[in-house]
């Protein structure tokens, strides 16, 4: 019962096999000029074990396959989540017109949803719905929370008196009160307070 167009010896029940080069070897159109315009329809697939639609090189490597649960692979055949993408690859975002913005969001969320970033297990870098930001911690307190060491500049100066800071601010000007210029400007009627126990060290590096 297999159907051939440019085969004689097809594989499957419609295999169609072209040799022409620069032209499609299936085309399908919907010419409709009023109310809906499908195009093609394939029902196929149950489960992880199946694929609903799989597109390979001329070499016979699979370069998509959206499988039976939904879940949609670039570059790998097993894809564990709506959207796996593999074996090297990128993701761009262009917007086809010049100074337009490019979107990530979560069109399908009824309540409040967050954005979480991973580069493995745990999330790397979160963006909350109230639009705190947190970079080591999943529950930022501020706009922008950090967890950790983080350095203001090009340079980091190392350890002073064998221990780490937590916030380095490199600079050629690094405080800055009243003036214009500088690495960092303080404002306001309390712009620089120091706690009792504290040490504040000017002029001098990090060892």
């Amino acid at each position: 019962g297999n159907v051939g167009i440019g085969t004689t010896g097809p594989a499957a029940k419609l295999n169609v096999v072209s040799s022409v080069d620069d032209v499609n070897t299936v085309l399908i159109t919907n010419t409709a000029a009023t109310g809906k315009s499908y195009g093609l329809e394939i029902a196929a697939g149950t489960n992880s074990i199946d694929h609903a639609l799989q597109v390979l090189s001329k070499a016979g490597a699979s370069l998509m396959r959206i499988r039976g649960d939904g879940n949609v692979g670039i570059g790998t055949t097993n894809p564990s989540q709506k959207l796996s993408i593999a074996a090297g690859g990128k993701l761009a975002l262009n917007n086809s017109s010049d100074n337009s913005n490019a979107w990530i969001y979560n069109a399908g969320a009824t309540g409040n949803a967050d954005l979480y970033l991973t580069t493995g297990v745990d999330p790397a870098m979160v963006i909350k719905h109230s639009g705190n930001v947190g970079i080591g911690t999943t529950g930022p307190g501020a706009l922008l929370n950090v967890n950790g060491t983080f350095l203001v500049g090009a340079t980091a100066l190392g350890a002073y008196g064998g221990t780490a800071p937590k916030a380095e601010i490199y600079g050629t000007s690094i405080l800055n009160t009243d003036s214009e210029g500088g690495t960092l400007a303080l404002y306001g009627t309390d712009a620089f307070a120091v706690n009792k126990g504290s040490a504040l060290v000017f002029g001098e590096k990090y060892n």
